[in-house]
């Protein structure tokens, strides 16, 4: 019996994350050691690697450990990978360079690692970079430096910190008895319903489709029914691997290939794998904000943050309340303070706010779930944190109509403040007021809301009184004797209300300003949409052009409207649309081009552009005697002649492209001193 344990190896860009995964693994996965052609050709992890180490147990020798390990990216601009990496983790190693010690994302990975609970071990990497005989001193030097800062932290100075060299093998067998010694039998939801967190998919032909990815809950046993609800269909588990080796059953923390009936790879390279059922679309959540001391911007209601949520990253329209008494747990019964933003000192954990996250794209997640908010729109290169807050899913909703339907349960109210005046004395106890409400207010939603005499007593608005707007104020602990006796002096036009009815139910403020209007999105003005949506991927890489595109030269993508716009068709603000776009077969523009050059006095080129005729031609006169040859490589290189079907050319892509949508009397081009020289 194999037990797995998940150690995530987190840390800055170059720090040697890849190569200590390599040193410390003796069985690699079909997405292990930056195998992803870009990665070789960039020299970077691009995306999550797996690999793993098998171990006898330190609890029985007779069973087997199998260390899983995660190789996450450092790169700034991969902070969601890096996310999605860390939550299906047991273990984390945060690697640090010897050389340069602690660096901006060496501190993002210490947070998400911090926020998520997971235990930690340090391994400063590459020590043989540094002179043998200044060597121990440096390391010296930085292990002092990362126990100050792991001081604090919620990991405490305590972390063992180990110093090896990933290239070389230099102290290896010491960081992986260090791994055995860190193992503690996580706690695994076996009982729970399905759910695995899928990173990469491929299909083996004659087989079926294979869905990588981890086991986060449950279990799953071949011939088991599953559902793809991003794709919104079911498979049948056809058969299950754990490093290339057959299983009939897995369960929570295993790392798997999961083979099911043949669907599309290509349309869900991330997703979840889970129970018939279980998941549907989420719309918004309400979580209670747990502040990151790092982040040193204010969060701000009526904001959009990205929200990562598993293997999901979505942007979200965020509203901050808060719960006057400090009460940690969300109760849709009672009433929330409105907060317009909090101040990086504020947002502490204590603080009692909660966040609600109305999001653009539904995501596919479930109550108790952790999610980390951040602004990923900063500029990679600052030094500064871009995580702002995290929290656990506290409320949840699956319907389309939730803004209409259950937002009016949360309620939110925001404080005024209104004065009017004392116009009679019922008794001691009792005071009839007017001039708080304009003749046209409905004074019956203030019913129960606290007053307060510019004397000092407090209490409520017991009822409306007559036909105009006024209403009567009963004071609990009754009026004190010397504002009995001012109000029957004529004086008592002085004695004011403050802070009368200082509780504005959401429903009737907030709400009707921030929620977004909804309208047809396809009647949408130039600026009011963005088309297509940046966040998804419609370029299809082979081709360099939309996918889906059309023999018409037309393909649907998806679009997103401006902030406070929602769509009848989506319920909230991404649509369709359809765009223009070039139509291609795979004829390559830079195969022809060598065709022409090379062979085209043979008619080559023209065969393969499936002109037979004129290849024919040209064969019969050795390119028209190389001045046809000469014509159709120029014609070719500008594009004139294309393929015989109408397709157009597949072009490597080498940089951007521009797209005149329309120029008229109103279309102006605006000369940026960034990029221009000022005329």
């Amino acid at each position: 019996m194999i037990t797995n344990f998940n150690i995530g190896l987190l840390g800055h860009v170059d720090s040697g994350k890849t190569t200590l995964a390599r040193a410390l693994s003796s069985v690699s996965s079909t997405a292990a050691f930056d195998k992803n052609p870009q990665s070789v050709e960039r020299g970077i992890t691009l995306d999550l690697g797996f690999s793993a180490l098998v171990l006898d147990s330190p609890e029985d020798k007779k069973k087997k450990l199998q260390f899983t390990f995660v190789d996450c990216p450092g790169h700034a601009s991969l902070i969601r990978t890096i996310i999605g990496g860390a939550q299906i983790i047991d273990l984390m190693l945060l690697v640090v360079d010897a050389q340069k010690g602690i660096q901006t994302q060496t501190a993002e990975c210490l947070v998400i690692g911090e926020l998520l609970g997971k235990k930690l071990l340090v391994v400063i990497n590459k020590i043989d970079a540094l002179a043998k005989e200044q060597r121990e001193a440096k390391l010296e030097k930085l292990r002092n430096r990362l126990k100050k800062t792991l001081a604090g932290t919620a990991f405490g100075e305590q972390v063992p910190i180990y110093s090896v060299s990933a290239l070389e093998g230099e102290n290896i067998e010491q960081l992986r008895a260090g791994l055995s010694q860190s193992y503690y039998a996580p706690q695994r939801n076996t009982e729970a319903p399905l759910l695995m967190y899928v990173d990469h998919c491929f299909a083996i032909k004659g087989q079926g489709t294979v869905c990588t990815g981890t086991v986060i809950q449950g279990g799953v046993a071949v011939n088991d029914n599953v559902e793809l609800p991003l794709l919104g269909e079911r498979r049948k588990v056809k058969s299950i691997q754990r490093f290339r080796q057959p299983v009939e059953r897995a369960s929570t923390g295993d790392r798997i290939g999961l083979c099911v009936t043949q669907f599309n790879a290509k349309l869900m390279e991330r997703g979840i794998v889970a129970e018939p059922g279980y998941l549907r679309p989420v719309y918004a959540v309400c979580v209670k904000l747990q502040g990151i001391r790092y982040y040193k911007q204010a969060i701000k209601s009526r904001s959009k943050l990205h929200i990562s949520v598993g293997h999901d990253t979505v942007m979200a329209n965020v509203t901050l309340f808060r719960d006057e008494a400090g009460a940690a747990e969300l109760d849709l019964g009672k009433e929330y303070e409105y907060v317009e933003e909090l101040l990086p000192a504020d947002s502490m954990p204590s603080d009692g706010t909660f966040a609600l996250l109305q999001f653009e794209t539904p995501v596919l997640t479930t109550l108790g779930t952790t999610l980390i908010a951040s602004k990923l729109d900063m500029d990679v290169h600052s030094n500064s944190c871009r995580l702002a807050f995290w929290g656990r899913i506290a409320w949840q909703t699956q319907s389309v109509n939730y803004d209409k339907e259950l937002l009016p349960q949360l309620r939110v109210f925001k404080h005024k403040e209104k004065q009017g005046n004392v116009q009679r004395v019922v008794n001691a106890h009792e005071v009839i007021v007017q001039n708080l409400f304009k003749k046209d207010a409905n004074r019956d939603m203030y019913v129960g809301k606290r007053v307060q005499l510019s004397t000092g007593e407090t209490g409520h608005i017991e009822r409306t009184f007559g036909q105009t707007a006024k209403v009567c104020i009963v004071l609990r602990n009754g009026l004190n004797p010397a504002t009995l006796e001012q109000l029957k002096t004529e004086r008592a036009k002085d004695l004011q209300m403050l802070r009368g009815a200082v509780s504005l139910l959401l429903l009737l403020s907030y709400v009707a300003q921030s929620l977004p209007v909804t309208v047809d999105c396809n009647e949408l003005l130039m600026g009011q949409f963005m088309c297509p949506d940046p966040s998804k991927s419609h370029i299809d890489p082979k081709t360099q052009q939309l996918r889906g595109c059309t023999k018409e030269n037309r393909a649907r993508v998806w679009c997103i409207a401006a902030n406070e716009i929602n769509c009848t068709e989506t319920s909230n603000s991404t649509f369709t649309r359809e765009m223009p776009c070039k139509w291609t077969n795979g004829y390559h523009l830079d195969t022809t081009l060598l065709l022409s050059v090379f062979l085209g006095m043979f008619g080559v080129d023209r065969f393969y552009l499936g002109y037979p005729g004129i290849g024919l031609l040209k064969f019969c006169t050795l390119g028209g005697m190389f001045l046809g040859q000469l014509i159709d490589i120029v014609l070719i290189a500008l594009q004139v002649v294309g393929p015989a079907d109408g397709s157009a050319y597949v072009i490597p892509y080498y940089g951007a492209g521009i797209n005149i949508v329309r120029s008229d009397n109103t279309t102006f081009r605006y000369c940026n001193q960034l990029y221009c020289m000022q005329q």
